[in-house]
């Protein structure tokens, strides 16, 4: 009886875990709906964001041709349009907002999940895009490393980088003005270079 009663209490954690785990998925989703129905940005225009002519700059698209691309959180599909006229396995994006992924899937297959449990096997892809992404997560790190299980060969993070004079402003204003950060989307983390290096590291990342 005692085994029965202890697998059960088992069986309820992980279950009250899952559902609470579900219940937060879908309301970021929802954030993330939100924001992206209210978004007016082009596609033309987001491709000229910096991060992304970061990403470009590093990519002959004519080299591409035979290589497996995932774009994490690819958004309403800017990398992934542009991509898809240069590789003939078409880049595959996932994203957590269903309106994002209405726009996105126009131009390559996407897949809706959560960037913590990406439905794919290890070494899936021979280059992971993620560009902005990361100071969005609640928990960076898991991220992190779940991009690494599925890349290859290259992994590619862009994110700003708050080891600056911008960043102390924003350790004052939180910690010693008590002023909450304001930001479009629903979640906003300030990250440092040496934060991500470490992640990256524990992620078995080379």
């Amino acid at each position: 009886m005692k085994l029965q009663r202890s697998s059960s209490l088992i069986f309820f954690k992980k279950f009250f875990i899952n559902c609470k785990e579900m219940n937060n998925y879908e309301k970021i989703s929802k954030g993330y709906d939100a924001f992206h129905r209210e978004r007016r940005l082009t596609l033309e225009d987001e491709l000229k964001e910096p991060w992304n002519q970061l990403i470009i700059s590093h990519l002959n698209p004519y080299e591409l041709d035979h290589l497996f691309i995932l774009d994490c959180a690819c958004g309403k599909g800017s990398l992934l349009k542009y991509f898809s006229e240069y590789t003939k396995g078409k880049p595959i994006g996932v994203d957590i907002s269903s309106v994002a992924l209405e726009e996105a899937k126009k131009y390559s297959p996407v897949v809706k999940s959560s960037i913590y449990s990406l439905p794919f096997k290890d070494n899936s892809f021979d280059i992971v895009i993620s560009a902005e992404t990361i100071e969005h997560l609640e928990e960076p790190e898991n991220g992190i490393a779940e991009l690494c299980r599925v890349c290859k060969n290259f992994l590619f993070i862009t994110f700003p980088n708050h080891f600056n004079l911008r960043g102390i402003y924003f350790l004052y204003r939180k910690y010693i003005k008590r002023q909450p950060l304001i930001s479009e989307q629903p979640i906003e983390r300030r990250l440092i270079f040496p934060q991500i290096i470490w992640w990256l590291k524990k992620g078995d990342l080379k």
